[in-house]
């Protein structure tokens, strides 16, 4: 297979200033994952509750709203992508037809997102693909394959791996939120990519935090990032390296586990919630009252 040569533009990890093996953290040390946020607001409330069972009981891992239709899709990490009906899931892309046409089987898949023209990008393990409703075909368009990275005066061999994929189209970017691994979580990450080309990120930002990972991201606007992480929702305005900070729990409302987040076109937060049924909750008037 002819492979996009991807090296992202990652900071050189120092292990003395990360706490990667276990040990306490130094003074230098990131702060830690915030574990609370605020309350939903008092308008915030539920729009509507989906239950999604999925075939042979693989997990739901992605959510995604096309920006043309509204039409709303969840991903399968083993069996593939399925349309949202009033009856229920209609499969809409098998396992196989993501697999790419001059690749190979890698599951499993980790998130999806629509980016207009009937196309979404899927992502794996440090790689992103692109499949075409139309065609029922999968290529492989973007990555963030970090390759080797120097750590403590080592190069080291790395891989990377996303739960969260989105698309701007204000921006008409795709971003998602990488981390990346050694022999544990060394760093973690948020990269951009042209939606068209695709290729290497045009812009690479570090989290403060190597063991962060989102299980949904989304932008509202043209530099605002919302995360899901638990049932947090994290927000961060790009333009320099920073820390995400708490926005909401949205506990109140049932949520467990974030698997996935997406935007509907009236602006309500659809969530994949990972809890002991998969379900789609859609919510109303979440906008926070003030900007970053």
């Amino acid at each position: 297979m002819t492979r996009i040569l991807c090296f992202a533009a990652l900071s050189t990890l120092a292990l003395t200033g990360c706490n990667v093996t276990g040990d306490e953290p130094g003074p230098d040390a990131p702060s830690l994952i915030p574990t609370m946020a605020p309350a939903p607001f008092e308008h915030t409330e539920v729009a509507s509750r989906t239950a999604i069972p999925l075939p042979m009981q693989s997990p739901a891992v992605g959510v995604t709203v096309d920006p043309d239709t509204g039409a709303q899709y969840v991903l399968d990490a083993s069996n593939g992508m399925f349309l949202v009906t009033e009856s229920g899931l209609e499969e809409v892309a098998s396992w196989q037809q993501l697999v790419p046409i001059d690749g190979w089987d890698r599951r499993p898949y980790t998130d999806a997102v629509a980016v207009g023209g009937g196309k979404f990008a899927v992502t794996v393990e440090s790689d992103g693909l692109l499949f075409d409703l139309e065609t029922k075909t999968t290529t492989q368009h973007f990555c963030y394959e970090p390759g080797f990275m120097e750590t403590g005066g080592d190069w080291i061999e790395t891989y990377q791996l996303t739960n969260s994929v989105s698309y701007n189209p204000i921006t008409d970017q795709i971003v998602a939120q990488p981390q990346t691994f050694g022999d544990g979580p060394l760093i973690a990450s948020i990269g951009l990519w042209d939606r068209e080309i695709g290729g290497q990120p045009t812009a690479w930002f570090d989290l403060p935090w190597a063991d962060f990972s989102a299980g949904g991201i989304v932008m509202d606007s043209e530099d605002r990032i919302l995360m899901g992480r638990g049932a947090l929702l994290f927000q961060m305005k790009l333009g320099q390296d920073g820390e995400p900070t708490p926005m909401m729990d949205l506990a109140e409302f049932g949520v467990i586990d974030i698997a996935g987040l997406a935007l509907a076109p009236n602006g309500n937060l659809v969530v994949l919630n990972d809890g002991p049924t998969d379900e789609l909750v859609e919510i109303a008037n979440w906008k926070p009252e003030l900007t970053l």
